[in-house]
């Protein structure tokens, strides 16, 4: 097949993928939640900035760093890096700011991610598994999940591959413009999400193993001394020029991140075994790739091509086998927070596998040679994971619907509030911000869903979630309560951690023996029977 032809075809299989992401979006009316909620509301923030970007200058991003609650409107996360959020804020002049918007940005990556591994199965193998492993990664049921929502996994693993890509082009880093791009996409994929690192890991780190120790080299020591300057010379300029690209933003705030990640990486917020070393902790991310990945179907090609590539004398045995390794042994020893979608780039080594697998027994020939089983092996599974993906597709289109179908008072709670700012003269006072805490941790009623909707309606309100990871949550909820101008309250089914479920019931017996300071404003009806109330201090 002429590369013409896969590249035509390609794009219109992401068209396809691009028109499904519309249909499915068009449905979705419940709030977003937690995380997604974190990265949108970033994703205005830098909208505003560069909406306007006179508001910011050196001494305001000194507070932005120093963490100020001055400027709820352009103050990011601070934890997440900015180039999914930035590159849809751009998406947002054109469209308009809303969440489908957001969602759509998404095709971005999904083009990144689908030519990109066409072209790394392409250099490492040939045409046909280059082409197969972009269709597959396509049909794998986390890629097509999280199409629809708006977190970074999927970003991340599309910034994997392409800087994958460029490494591979660098050629054992003796191409210098190919080892200098290489730099420039690494930066990139940190300011994606910071573990783009052990995602790359595996090929940066073998390539130039062996850049510097060849398999074979007949050259006199005149040409291993120049070829060894110039691999160094070049290696140089990968990491300069990474670290030009991602050092801007993460040496200000290294300290902050690191604390971050420790925090938030153990204790009752991790999702995973308690033990790193336990069973569960091994079995984890397998049996992610069986229930949540690839499906069952994907997860025993994978463990076939796995064996074959193992016994095969391919070039590539050694190149895929750690690509797919160190991941695997970062995620399961070193980092107790384990959610299938933190391992999404992980797919991309695990597609060429399938595809090398699906090619390579698809070769055999049978009946004396003259009937190839290729085509027949090749179209059978294609077929079948196209099954499991609409089913998938089905199954993600009725939890949509059924989601849609719960009218929460997310906005209705922030027209309220929005009312109030208004009535009292606040609503402009951007130099006067205001603070408004909310107790519950539900998936619709918490701090960074009411943070999204507040800024998407331009509130200068800091909204701040009434609970940490530290066990010290009603403390400071007691230390500060002289802050809050708004309390939001939710009479039931308050949190989705069990073990902070005693705090917010401290949190809520302290405010209700305080309730005199507040006025009580509104209170909305929800639909799991709780009764949400929105109170302000009096002034």
């Amino acid at each position: 097949m002429k590369w013409s032809v896969c590249y035509l075809l390609l794009l219109f299989l992401v068209s396809l993928y691009g028109i499904n992401i519309y249909s499915l979006t068009s449905g979705d009316s419940a709030p977003p939640m937690w995380d997604e909620a974190v990265h949108l509301r970033d994703s205005l923030v830098y909208y505003n900035i560069l909406g306007n970007p006179s508001q910011v200058n050196l001494e305001v991003i000194k507070d932005l760093i120093n963490k100020s609650e001055q400027y709820p409107l352009i103050r990011p996360s601070g934890y997440y890096p900015p180039l999914v959020p930035i590159s849809t804020s751009f998406w947002y002049f054109v469209f308009g700011t809303s969440a489908k918007v957001a969602i759509m940005s998404n095709m971005i990556f999904i083009f990144i991610l689908v030519f990109s591994v066409y072209k790394i199965g392409t250099l490492m193998f040939d045409r046909n598994v280059g082409l197969l492993a972009s269709v597959l990664i396509l049909l794998f049921p986390i890629i097509l999940k999280h199409s629809v929502i708006y977190y970074l996994d999927l970003p991340l693993t599309a910034m994997v591959a392409l800087g994958t890509f460029f490494i591979l082009k660098s050629n054992y880093f003796q191409n210098t413009k190919f080892s200098v791009i290489s730099g420039f996409c690494f930066g990139l994929g940190m300011l994606t999400k910071w573990t783009y690192l052990f995602f790359v890991l595996g090929p940066l780190g073998y390539l130039a193993f062996r850049a510097f120790y060849p398999a074979t080299s007949q050259e006199g020591a005149l040409e291993r001394a120049y070829h060894f300057k110039k691999v160094l010379r070049n290696i140089a300029l990968f990491v300069l020029a990474s670290i030009v690209t991602f050092g801007p933003y993460y040496f200000p705030i290294l300290p902050a991140l690191i604390g971050e990640t420790l925090r938030f990486s153990g204790g009752p917020i991790a999702h995973g075994p308690d033990s790193l070393l336990s069973y569960a902790s091994v079995y984890f991310y397998p049996a992610a790739l069986w229930n949540d990945m690839i499906t069952p179907v994907g997860l025993v090609l994978f463990i076939a091509g796995l064996v074959l590539l193992l016994f095969s004398n391919s070039k590539q045995k050694t190149l895929l086998s750690i690509w797919i390794l160190i991941p695997y042994c970062i995620f399961t020893f070193l980092i107790q927070n384990k959610q299938p979608r933190y391992m999404m780039p992980w797919l991309i080594p695990i597609s060429f596998l399938i595809s090398f697998f699906l090619i390579e027994v698809g070769s055999v020939k049978v009946l004396d040679g003259r009937f190839g089983l290729k085509r027949y092996a090749i179209s059978l599974f294609l077929i079948l994971f196209s099954i499991l993906f609409f089913r998938e597709n089905l199954q993600l289109r009725n939890t949509i619907i059924d989601n849609s179908r719960e009218e929460w008072k997310v906005k209705e709670i922030v027209s309220a509030i929005e009312e109030d700012m208004n009535r009292i003269g606040r609503i402009n006072r951007y130099d006067m911000p205001m603070y408004m805490g909310v107790i519950p941790d539900h998936r619709y009623i918490n701090g960074q869903t009411i943070r999204y909707y507040t800024t998407l309606k331009m509130l200068p309100l800091n909204v701040i979630k009434l609970q940490n990871y530290e066990g010290t949550a009603f403390e400071e909820f007691v230390q500060k309560f002289y802050r809050y101008d708004y309390i939001l309250t939710k009479n039931s089914a308050n949190i989705a951690i069990s073990p902070f479920q005693e705090s917010i019931d401290r949190m809520h017996e302290f405010f209700y023996s305080h309730i005199g300071s507040f006025r009580h404003l509104r209170s909305f009806q929800e639909p799991d029977g709780s009764e949400v109330s929105l109170f302000r201090k009096k002034f």
